[in-house]
């Protein structure tokens, strides 16, 4: 399944985690909409499912996320530190100014460094 969405209320709105590119030990996805405690269960849920799949490499590229909150924070520590027990890596692409200001704030700017955009050819 290529998309998952949550409904962050009976709104429209919506999250969208959707699979880029994936191989046996990576996936590359991308995330849309806001991620927040209404719809950080989704981000969850579809970054453990490409770790229970066998992929221990995640990129996930925020380029499309308009806000993320401590519940979204909370998800990306809490996947990073999964990964790492097992000797994989979580990092994130296409993070905003406002985003990367949050994560010095916290302190977590040293966990999830900049890294850019994967070209896809």
């Amino acid at each position: 399944m290529a998309v998952s969405r949550g409904t962050l209320s009976r709104d429209v709105e919506l999250i969208d985690v959707s699979v880029v590119r994936r191989t046996a030990d990576s996936a590359e996805l991308r995330v849309c909409g806001e991620v927040d405690i209404s719809t950080a269960g989704v981000l969850r849920m579809r970054l453990h499912r490409e770790i229970d799949g066998g992929r221990r490499r995640l990129v996930v590229d925020f380029s499309g996320v308009r806000f993320c909150d401590a519940s979204g924070l909370r998800v990306l520590v809490a996947t990073r530190n999964r990964l790492l027990r097992i000797g994989g890596s979580l990092r994130l692409s296409g993070v905003s100014d406002n985003l990367r200001k949050i994560l010095r704030l916290t302190g977590l700017e040293g966990v999830f460094p900049p890294t850019p955009i994967p070209v896809r050819p």
